[in-house]
């Protein structure tokens, strides 16, 4: 069975046993390679898993139609995760947010290479997605944010001692984050609430359209775009 199978930008190898896990749905284990080494990865079992019967998740901003697309494995998290660890050393003492993380491979990335990166997505299921593939993969715990763009996201937990939190990073990433017609007004949203003057913004795109709206949106932010095509998914580094 091969459910979910990236071609040119890494490999995925789904194995044929389904099991229902502590999260309570269908899932499968799913090795991943990104950024030199294989992820075992807990992932739903295909397209078709839907579980939302008080509507809370719908509330929070995830329609039925799209619910479970965060806990799919997707090319463009695989190629994100690859051209960060490419760039790890850029990223050594620096922040990172990573934003619409689904299952969240481009984090387990920087944090087994000891980058502080903080993982966030709407989904209210993506947070224990992450936790388990944490374990299953020993990475230490990363921490998650639920977002609804745009809303503040904080880099660390409690006010009350120093350092503070705070509310910006000094690289936003983020893959496959525009498909649907809304989205990049909303991500450039996000991305003034939670950028600084230095930040750099990392994206990966398979070619759903919207990109160079979101370039446009960027610039008028003050950000100039570097650019690259991985395998047919393309990539932007924005710097300002």
């Amino acid at each position: 069975m091969q459910a979910f199978l990236a071609i040119g930008v890494g490999s995925v190898s789904s194995g044929s046993h389904l099991s229902t896990t502590s999260l309570g749905f269908e899932t499968t284990q799913t090795v991943v390679t990104a950024g030199h080494r294989d992820w075992q990865l807990t992932a739903l079992a295909n397209r078709g898993q839907f579980d939302d019967p008080s509507g809370h998740h719908e509330a929070a901003g995830v329609p039925p139609a799209s619910w479970s697309l965060f806990g799919l494995v997707w090319p463009s998290a695989i190629s994100l995760a690859n051209q960060l660890h490419e760039r790890i050393d850029m990223l050594d003492g620096l922040s990172v947010l990573e934003l619409g993380c689904g299952l969240a491979l481009p984090s387990l990335v920087l944090a087994s290479n000891q980058v502080n990166v903080v993982a966030s997505d709407m989904h209210p299921l993506a947070a224990n997605f992450l936790a388990q593939n944490c374990r299953s993969n020993h990475v230490a715990g990363i921490p998650f944010r639920p977002c609804l763009w745009p809303s503040p996201i904080s880099d660390r937990d409690g006010p009350s001692d120093p350092p503070y939190p705070s509310h910006t990073f000094d690289w936003i990433v983020g893959s496959d984050l525009l498909y649907e017609t809304g989205q990049p007004e909303h991500l450039l949203s996000q991305i003034k609430l939670s950028a600084h003057e230095q930040t750099h913004m990392m994206i990966t795109d398979p070619g759903r359209g919207k990109l160079g709206r979101f370039e446009r949106g960027m610039s008028t932010l003050g950000f100039s775009p570097a650019s690259g095509n991985d395998n047919g998914i393309r990539w932007r580094i924005f710097t300002r």
